[in-house]
């Protein structure tokens, strides 16, 4: 017996069967139902109906009308078995790729107006194929003749007169427009964009500004009309139409939320400057469209965010901390880019309030979340909010975090070293320096930095030739790094180092640099006060310093301290007092300055006062200070 190899019968088995399939499928889809026949004197007997045969499908779905084939005749039968059945029209269709040999039902087809709008669409997504494949001519008569199918479609009008007009065929566009304008009037977006083209294309202002007006009209809840007509007044420079335009929108009656949000968001554009001021006027117009919005929406979360946003940027702060709480309470899934972070701005606004207990346990469970945990930002705002909070370590393990997830930036590494400098771990800042100047090699802001730690970890050698390296590194690739800056960090290095003949030499660098800086006007003078050289210079550094910058209390704690020294201690009394009075946390020099100007002054009380406050805060300066405190408790037991 022939035998047959496995994989031939596997192949005619499955030919076999998906045949066997079809057939019984095809047979029970073009079946039509049973009908009675004529009784004979034997019994009934029931015979198939006849079939309409229709062409196959795949024929004519994608390639046009499927060629007509002869209906296949069956042998008639002997006229004594000849039986009558009804012929059943089968089911009714929509078909997908209609021909005129395979028509849908009358109550399946598309009413003609329908019909042109899938036409239209159909060109449209033409058109943007075409585009798409850089071939804007095509495009834009794809693009014309969906608007001309569908000319009440106001977006489409306006996408084809906008690609008209930058090819400076304003006619062609203003008929696009017009024939979108008389089928749909009432359309606002037509009637703006005509207005655009008279007046930027053909410098038309009255036939642009009536347009203009005409859609504010027509929809004057629709806030893009009034912003039209706004924009066209300010631009001939009639300041007082435009003004007039603002006020009449914002007494609108309009009961729309969005009409309110963009006339805020509108005015926040044109009047409200980077530094959150505006004229006690246009604050008002402002105020009340987003009011009006939380009015209309007070259960919109996204609403309430962007009102938040704007008071925010008006340095509103508790204003705008009420409505991002409203908003975060309502607990609804982020729709648009103003709810996107807004757990994080109701934070950020419970910290401008000066409500950081409340901030940071949100923060912390922000920080948690699997959606946010990977944003490096985050961690750097907690560690932030550690340090604020007095929780060192818990600030740096967060820095470390933040690292972790962006190893790619310099910043992250030398924001780290920073904290560790802050939290007195010089050698763990020297530590994360010398590894990010292995991984960004030649970058000299990061030799600078690297320079600076190690003068902070007493390394003073090594620091000052790191500093050389930074120099050296700087010129040719980044000469901006070799300016005030980096001679104000060398100079206090060497000054550290004993080398204070250099470190004045740095400092008159850095003046010279930047004639506008103050920290080296204030850091030359305190040098040479302290030493009590160059008085009277000395004193015109300092002075300088706080002319440029009048709040810093280091320049303040200078200036009381040259006083101290030439002998003036009622001036130095006040000026130390000033200095103390503009810190955040009392600072242990200024303390010490204040307990000898004390003493000068007779009042050996508040100067132990001083001084014992100053060793509080610094431990490693306690010899001179209990000297100090020794000799001061002496004389008050005499």
């Amino acid at each position: 017996m022939k035998r047959f190899r496995l994989p031939a019968i596997s192949r005619w088995l499955r030919s076999a069967f998906l045949s066997a399939v079809l057939c019984i499928a095809l047979t029970s889809l073009r079946a039509a139902p049973k009908s009675a026949a004529k009784k004979s004197d034997a019994k009934s007997v029931e015979v198939p109906a006849a079939r309409t045969q229709h062409p196959p499908a795949t024929e004519d779905l994608y390639e046009g009308p499927a060629t007509v084939r002869p209906l296949t005749q069956k042998p008639a039968l002997p006229a004594e078995n000849k039986l009558e059945a009804t012929i059943s029209a089968g089911p009714k269709y929509a078909d997908a790729w209609p021909s005129e040999y395979r028509k849908a039902e009358a109550d399946l087809q598309l009413a003609p107006e329908s019909e042109n709008r899938a036409n239209a669409m159909a060109e449209f997504v033409r058109g943007q194929i075409a585009s798409a494949k850089g071939d804007p001519d095509a495009a834009l008569d794809a693009w014309k003749r969906a608007s001309s199918l569908d000319p009440a479609n106001a977006d489409l009008a306006v996408k084809v007169a906008f690609e008209l007009a930058k090819r400076n065929e304003p006619g062609e566009a203003i008929r696009i427009l017009k024939d979108s304008i008389a089928v749909a009037p009432k359309e606002p977006k037509t009637h703006i964009y005509l207005s655009q083209v008279y007046e930027k294309n053909l410098n038309k202002h009255d036939l642009a500004l009536s347009a203009a007006q005409k859609a504010t009209e027509i929809a004057p809840d629709y806030f893009p009309s009034w912003a039209a007509v706004y924009e066209l007044h300010d631009a001939a420079g009639d300041k007082k139409k435009a003004a007039d335009v603002i006020e009449k929108a914002v007494k609108s009656p309009a009961k729309s939320a969005e009409y309110w949000l963009q006339l805020g968001g509108f005015l926040r554009k044109v009047f409200l400057k980077d530094d959150g001021t505006a004229s006690p006027e246009e604050l008002r117009q402002m105020e009340t469209a987003f009011r009006k919005a939380v009015e209309l929406k007070p259960d919109d979360a996204s609403v309430l965010a962007q009102t938040g946003d704007f008071f925010t940027l008006a340095r509103k702060q508790k204003e705008a901390l009420d409505f991002y709480a409203q908003a975060v309470k309502l607990n609804q899934a982020p729709t648009d880019e103003a709810m996107k972070n807004l757990r994080e701005k109701h934070i950020r606004a419970l910290i401008a309030n000066d409500r950081k207990a409340e901030a940071l346990p949100l923060l912390e469970r922000l920080a948690r979340d699997p959606s946010v945990s990977m944003r490096s930002d985050l961690y750097e705002f907690l560690a932030e909010l550690y340090e604020q909070a007095g929780q060192v370590d818990k600030a740096l393990e967060q820095y470390k975090q933040s690292l972790v997830l962006d190893v790619s930036s310099p910043t992250n590494h030398i924001r780290l070293a920073y904290a560790q400098i802050r939290a007195k771990k010089f050698d763990d800042a020297v530590a994360t320096l010398t590894k990010a100047r292995k991984k960004f090699p030649n970058r000299a802001e990061i030799t600078a930095q690297l320079a600076s730690a190690l003068s902070s970890a007493k390394r003073h050698a090594d620091a000052l030739a790191m500093f050389e390296k930074a120099a050296e590194e700087s010129r040719g690739r980044n000469e901006s790094l070799l300016g005030a800056s980096l001679f104000e960090m060398w100079a206090f290095a060497a000054e550290r180092a004993g080398q204070f003949d250099k470190a004045v030499e740095l400092l008159k660098k850095s003046i010279e640099s930047n004639p506008d800086a103050p920290g080296a006007y204030n850091d030359l003078g305190y040098m040479w006060v302290e030493r009590g050289l160059n008085l009277e210079e000395a004193g015109a550094f300092i002075k300088k310093a706080i002319e440029l910058d009048d709040d810093n209390p280091a320049y303040l704690d200078s200036l009381g301290w040259y006083f101290f020294k030439i002998g003036k201690f009622e001036e130095a009394k006040r000026e130390l007092l000033n200095a103390l009075g503009k810190m955040k946390e009392e600072d242990p020099t200024v303390l010490e300055h204040l307990g000898d100007t004390y003493e000068q002054l007779g009042n050996l009380r508040e100067a132990l006062n001083h001084w014992q406050r100053a060793l509080k805060l610094e431990p490693d300066n306690a010899d001179k200070l209990r000297e100090k405190i020794e000799a001061a408790k002496k004389k008050q037991g005499a």
